[in-house]
């Protein structure tokens, strides 16, 4: 995308026939009308009453729908045969940023209208994308195209259900985590990068709460408060553009990602304020991108108006959007870089930045069902730790501009299942609210999982974002002694949370990297701990008093990933499904692994067989002869 950003010479402004998009409501109207070249579209209400309910503007109005639909026809014109997008009309030039964004849109297509027939060209665009990837990407820079491969693998996976791709969509996150977000050797200036740190923000967020990736959603949390903080310390930043960029994107990339964890309505209202509703750079010679730029604008006024509900931000991103639609003069779905630049030269870049902010209108009130309610904790409760709390951040339409009418628990109570095939409500709670508990019967020896659905006015159910779930384990005839792990995300692994209520004598684990001292240990009552935390993925020794049952709880990862060392490792078996021991290390080079056996056995220990299963929370260990990776999907 860098190499045609900028064009040479300034091409004067169309004077033909301009449609004029009218939306309209049942006490107000809103005009847009044409402009001179780099002048703000006039805004005119029809009167002072409040604005209604945006539904029916949008509902009503199917010009954003069709717009949208000829966008993926013009993206699908842009293919070549290797299935990479072609930069623009005019020049030649393929990048992997454009093919990503070109599978969004397919995918969102499909979302919206159930019409699959950009199936093939997506299956071809991800061929492109993997012989050049995001991660690679010199051109237009590897975060930014990292940043829309996340959010392409994720619609694409939402519209088809097809996780082929999430490889792919691993790489880019861990890319853009291990940067915090920073592109590097791309010539930007600094608000161009905090730009482009900020939709890398948004985009990680969103995958990562689908995928309940809790590393990448707290990557995705430090880049959006940092990308916070750089606009707090210097508000310019956010109304300066560098490239195909603009500050609505950096305002946007916070709202979905630290806004969605920590709200702050406040911050929101004071920086939306100052979002442009117009760029007056005049268009064409280098460096400008006038409608790429306008864009993000709307994009960032959109999000303004998620974060605060103040409707005048919806206002400015819808009138916005408008006038983006009216420089498709030719009416094939492309837009060029500047206003008023011939019908010939539209550019697959800026067209997906307007397939964008089309999009986020119609998500949510088309036809569509809300965003989904992110689960953020789940921990026992109650005397003996038999209760469920889970909680959750709410779905963005619920609020007085959205529609969600109830959120629906489910919880099932056999296997899991990460589709939640089987499960059944068990509650349902009002909008506004953001947790439940289960109260679980005391000695009751059943696992539970659970999910959470935002139901809206039309009956539409969000999807969910991942699940939680509650183990108990028995070991019966073997109290003082238990081999364990901890298979959950949990907000605090410290071991004096982890086992608030029991009443035990020492926690012990083993880290293979530490060939002075790979023992640790945690002893009530000592002054110094070596073992302080039982992260996700540890075993561990736990010596209990009393014969309690143990109850884990937290939110279910959907994948995690543990580095064995050559030598013995103590690991935990953090997989929902039981499996057998041959099937749990396929492909890793191992002769032995032992769990916990008889009090009679040395060290409480027995060698496993390769049929032997392993389970849920069970804590193992494993000699492997070199160096591996070991995986649990969930």
């Amino acid at each position: 995308m860098w190499a045609t950003k900028s064009r040479v010479g300034f091409r004067s402004y169309r004077l033909g026939v301009i449609s004029i998009v009218v939306l309209l409501t049942t006490t107000t109207f809103f005009a847009y009308q044409p402009a001179s070249p780099g002048s703000s579209p006039p805004i005119s209400r029809s009167d002072s009453s409040p604005l209604p309910s945006p539904l029916a503007n949008i509902s009503d109005n199917p010009a954003y729908k069709d717009n949208f639909s000829l966008t993926a026809s013009f993206e699908a014109k842009m293919q070549f045969p290797d299935g990479g997008i072609d930069e623009s009309e005019d020049i030649h030039y393929l990048n992997t940023d454009n093919t990503l964004e070109a599978i969004w849109i397919w995918s969102r297509y499909y979302t919206l209208t159930r019409d699959n027939k950009y199936r093939a060209n997506i299956s071809a665009a991800w061929t492109y994308a993997w012989a050049h990837p995001a991660w690679l990407e010199t051109d237009s820079g590897k975060i930014y195209s990292c940043a829309w491969a996340l959010k392409a693998e994720l619609e694409f996976r939402r519209a088809y259900g097809d996780r082929s791709q999430i490889a792919y969509a691993n790489r880019c996150a861990t890319y853009i985590i291990n940067r915090n977000g920073w592109e590097p050797n791309l010539a930007v200036n600094a608000w161009g990068k905090n730009d482009i740190r900020g939709l890398a923000a948004g985009s990680l967020f969103d995958w990562a709460v689908e995928q309940g990736n809790s590393t990448a959603r707290q990557g995705a949390l430090k880049l959006g408060n940092d990308t916070m903080a750089a606009i707090t310390a210097n508000s310019t930043w956010l109304v300066l553009e560098d490239w195909a960029l603009a500050g609505g994107v950096a305002y946007w990339g916070i709202v979905h990602s630290t806004f969605r964890e920590y709200p702050n309505v406040t911050w929101a209202e004071q920086y939306g304020a100052l979002l442009k509703t117009n760029v007056s750079t005049p268009g064409g010679g280098a460096g400008n991108s006038q409608c790429g730029w306008y864009a993000w604008y709307a994009l960032g006024h959109f999000a303004a108006w998620e974060a605060t509900g103040n409707t005048t931000h919806l206002n400015q991103s819808l009138g916005m959007i408008a006038w983006l639609i009216m420089q498709d003069g030719d009416r094939d779905g492309g837009i060029p870089t500047n206003f008023g630049e011939p019908n010939n030269t539209d550019e697959s870049w800026v067209t997906s930045y307007r397939a964008l902010d089309l999009a986020e209108i119609l998500r949510p009130w088309l036809g569509q069902p809300p965003d989904p309610p992110a689960l953020k904790s789940a921990y026992v409760t109650g005397p003996g730790r038999e209760n469920l709390t889970i909680t959750w951040n709410l779905s963005l339409q619920d609020s007085t501009i959205g529609d969600v009418v109830r959120y629906d628990v489910w919880r099932g109570t056999a296997d899991y299942d990460a589709s939640g095939i089987g499960y059944s409500i068990l509650a349902s709670v009002p909008l506004g609210t953001a947790n439940y508990t289960d109260r679980i019967l005391a000695g009751d020896p059943s696992r539970y999982f659970y999910f959470v659905k935002a139901v809206d006015s039309e009956w539409f159910e969000s999807g969910m974002s991942g699940q939680a779930g509650r183990v108990i384990l028995f070991y019966f005839g073997h109290w003082g002694h238990a081999l364990v792990s901890n298979p959950f995300i949990v907000t605090d692994d410290s071991v004096g949370s982890m086992l608030s209520g029991f009443t035990f004598s020492y926690v012990r684990a083993f880290d293979p990297t530490d060939s002075r001292s790979p023992w640790s240990s945690y002893i009530p009552g000592r002054p110094y701990q070596s073992l302080t935390r039982l992260p996700q993925g540890l075993g561990f020794w736990l010596n209990i008093s009393t014969p309690t049952p143990l109850i884990w709880a937290g939110l279910i990862p959907r994948q995690v990933t543990l580095q064995l060392k050559a030598g013995w490792n103590l690991v935990g078996y953090c997989s929902m499904q039981p499996d057998t021991v041959a099937a749990t290390l396929a492909g890793i080079s191992w002769d032995r692994v032992q769990a916990f056996g008889d009090l009679n056995d040395p060290y409480h220990l027995r060698d496993l067989l390769p049929t032997e299963t392993l389970f849920t929370a069970q804590g193992f260990w494993v000699h492997v002869t070199s160096d591996a990776t070991l995986t649990f999907d969930n």
